[in-house]
């Protein structure tokens, strides 16, 4: 009897290979690495087995990238809260004259600095997220903020 090859089973061992690598992937399936390899080898060949993976890797990354866009938009909402609270200047008393002056609140300033970096490294990050949305959605942002990207960085 000749072997019939399950293709949903092969694609998203596949996929598991390509995210969790292939020792791992074998011991979720219970199968030898050496399946592994010859899926991959029989992938370059069979435009079904292809269709199937390319399917399913589509769908786990399309997972992931919603699942990290939805979560950094979150940050960036509390992270702009955060900041928003935070008073660089506070009031200071001196206790025998009772004279007031201003003063910089520096440890309030490091973190507002620190925030912003970390801010534009998730700015950034959505940026990328967003790449394959360009054309269709330019101007939504996760978090529920529509910006205008203004004029571009380089020609």
């Amino acid at each position: 009897m000749a072997y019939k090859l399950n293709y949903e089973r092969a694609a998203a061992i596949l996929v598991d290979a390509a995210y969790l690598g292939d020792e791992a992937a074998a011991k979720k399936w219970k199968i030898t690495v050496r399946t592994i390899y010859n899926y991959r080898e029989r992938l370059k060949t069979d435009i079904k087995l292809s269709e199937l993976f390319t399917k399913k890797r589509t769908a786990a990354e399309g997972d992931w990238a919603s699942s990290l866009r939805r979560t950094l938009g979150q940050v960036l909402d509390k992270a702009g809260q955060i900041a928003s609270s935070i008073e660089p200047v506070v009031i200071r008393e001196d206790p025998e004259t009772g004279f007031q002056e201003e003063v910089v609140n520096e440890a309030a300033l490091l973190l507002l600095v620190k925030a912003g970096k970390d801010l534009g490294e998730i700015a950034l990050a959505m940026e990328v997220l967003n790449a394959g949305d360009a054309e269709t959605n330019a101007a939504h942002r996760p978090g529920g903020q529509e910006v205008d990207d203004g004029p571009a960085l380089y020609h």
